[in-house]
């Protein structure tokens, strides 16, 4: 079972949605999927430079201060994941521009939950939005 370690980083905006990718057509995992924007944490790289460097890559947009809320475990097919899942508050000052997959688009749960995305990815989106919204209010 390969392991893959991966960064994902959740921007959320003020109406308590968040920021997720439609995976292209041709992705190597989980194509034409919904989820969330990431990737693989490189050696020597720790989760936090790497949360950085995605969210550069992905939407031309540098991360301040993301916060590590949550480090989630599951295989899913032949996968090992280990999620390391940053979250900052979106500047609406500063542009996204879509680097990799097809779309993106803010949602809440219920909306997501219409989304085509694995289960797994669905539990983290919630376990997310508790910490984020639920659990401070």
């Amino acid at each position: 079972m390969e392991k893959r370690n991966i960064a994902i980083f959740c921007i959320y905006d003020f109406n308590k949605k968040i920021l997720f990718q439609h995976r292209s057509k041709n992705a190597p995992t989980l194509p034409s999927n919904w989820g969330f924007f990431g990737g693989k944490i490189e050696q020597g790289e720790t989760p936090r430079q790497a949360v950085i460097r995605e969210c550069f890559e992905e939407l031309k947009y540098n991360l301040i201060k993301p916060k590590l809320i949550i480090v989630h475990n599951f295989i899913y097919k032949q996968y090992d994941f280990t999620y390391y899942i940053f979250v900052e508050q979106y500047n609406p000052d500063k542009d996204l521009i879509l680097c990799e997959g097809q779309n993106l688009n803010w949602f809440n749960l219920p909306e997501l939950n219409k989304t085509n995305m694995i289960d797994e990815d669905k539990y983290v989106a919630k376990a997310i939005y508790d910490r984020l919204f639920i659990s401070v209010n």
